[in-house]
């Protein structure tokens, strides 16, 4: 059974659990289980997949009686795999979940409530934890945190004779015109890659304008909205501000080692603070990390936000649901734990596990986790989960984005149909 037809359709059947079969563990304590056989599921490189099993044996040392299976896989097929479990009521006992499909799972009852379980999160940083909420309670809780940015390569503007923006106060008119003017004195160099094809660019855009991209029901935008968004990234494309469309189709989908930006073809771009490192390490540069632009020229009004880079959940079904909510407790309070992850899924959300984690950081870790201390003033509350069904919103706005600058749709169309189809997406 795919993920889609799971969580979309019939699948609903194996996830209808009912009210009963979310109650948390009897003690309400995640501190001192007892015996138990767990599975931890997540997806990821081969790094992740080494530090999370030495994570394992920390916790199993830490723990006698308690064994933990560790289940990894790419991320493609951990979600097919998940759904057909989740469907066998055969899930593993810990589950690394993404906010995109939180509430595809949370919403059929599948999770169980972790602020009932006993995980601790005292020492999380003020919003981090909403984005893992829903009406239910907490079913996600963060193995890491980030917070949007746009890198830029200080290297490329030197050789262009451009100067940095000063990120403080810099609009999204002096983002493109900065862009365009990298890309006429390129020579084949193009200002910033295109964070208009996919949802993130659509993202910031609304979320500055005063809506979203979700609410907790449906859509946080109409499709008027996103007509003009459309307009916006055809006229960038012809203005040389981002790249053509087919380049950028094949840039976003590219490995990371092989996209325009790590190869030295773009100027700026836009990623995840998490991502630093593996950016950094792809390009060999030494980038500097900028504020995303505001519609105002106001930082305050950027609209940045803390994201979950994951999150960690228990199934509501789970055969040693006290262990496991347990082992979570570890997993994003335990200096052990925090002592091997270091920030490999993020920085920590627990103030005091990412003071702990300062001094093993690498320089580009570091050079996050001062953009974060940056930030965070001027931090703003996160989006919601996505309402069930619209985890996989950035590929039809791709689609249909493709359509207008591929001349096979004018943006009134396009945008009338790609509403249309992410509300036919919504499970009810």
């Amino acid at each position: 059974m795919s993920r889609r037809a799971l969580l979309g359709g019939a699948g609903g059947l194996a996830l209808g659990l009912g009210a009963g079969a979310c109650a948390a563990p009897g003690t309400g304590d995640a501190s001192s289980p007892g015996a138990a056989e767990l599975r931890m599921g997540w997806w990821g490189n081969q790094t992740r997949t080494e530090l999370t099993n030495q994570v394992i044996g920390a916790y199993q040392d830490a723990t006698p009686g308690v064994t933990v299976a560790g289940e990894p896989a790419e991320w493609a097929g951990y979600w097919d795999r998940l759904a057909t479990q989740t469907a066998a009521n055969n899930a593993p006992d810990v589950i690394q979940m993404d906010l995109k499909y939180l509430r595809q799972y949370a919403d059929r009852g599948a999770l169980l409530p972790l602020d009932q379980a006993g995980v601790g999160t005292a020492d999380f940083a003020e919003g981090t934890l909403d984005p893992g909420r829903t009406p239910d309670g907490l079913m996600g809780v963060n193995a890491g945190v980030n917070v949007m940015l746009v890198a830029a390569n200080p290297a490329v503007f030197e050789q262009l004779g451009v100067e940095l923006p000063d990120d403080e106060t810099w609009t999204w008119e002096e983002w493109a015109a900065l862009s365009a003017e990298i890309t006429a004195k390129g020579d084949g160099i193009i200002g910033s890659s295109d964070p208009t094809l996919y949802d993130l660019g659509f993202w910031m855009w609304m979320r500055q304008r005063g809506g979203d991209l979700y609410t907790q029901d449906g859509l946080g935008f109409d499709a008027a909205d996103a007509q003009e968004f459309f307009e916006l990234s055809r006229q960038w494309e012809l203005d040389g501000v981002i790249p053509e469309v087919g380049v950028s189709s094949d840039d976003i989908v590219a490995p990371l080692a092989d996209r325009l930006f790590t190869q030295g073809r773009t100027a700026m771009s836009v990623y995840w603070s998490n991502q630093v490192l593996s950016l950094e390490t792809a390009s060999g540069a030494d980038l500097r990390l900028l504020r995303f632009p505001s519609m105002t020229g106001r930082a305050a009004d950027a609209q940045l936000f803390y994201n979950v880079s994951m999150m960690w959940s228990v199934p509501a079904r789970s055969k040693e649901p006290e262990a496991a909510a347990a082992f979570v407790d570890f997993l994003v309070n335990d200096p052990r734990a925090a002592d091997v992850l270091v920030a490999e899924r993020g920085m920590p959300a627990s103030t005091v596990m990412r003071e702990r984690v300062e001094p093993a950081l690498s320089p580009s870790d570091v050079k996050a986790a001062a953009y974060l201390e940056r930030v965070e003033p001027d931090l703003t509350p996160p989006s919601p989960a996505p309402p069930a069904g619209l985890g996989d919103i950035s590929l039809p706005q791709t689609r249909y984005l493709q359509d207008v600058r591929f001349g096979r749709s004018d943006p009134a169309t396009a945008a009338q149909a790609y509403v249309a189809e992410l509300t036919s997406m919504i499970v009810r």
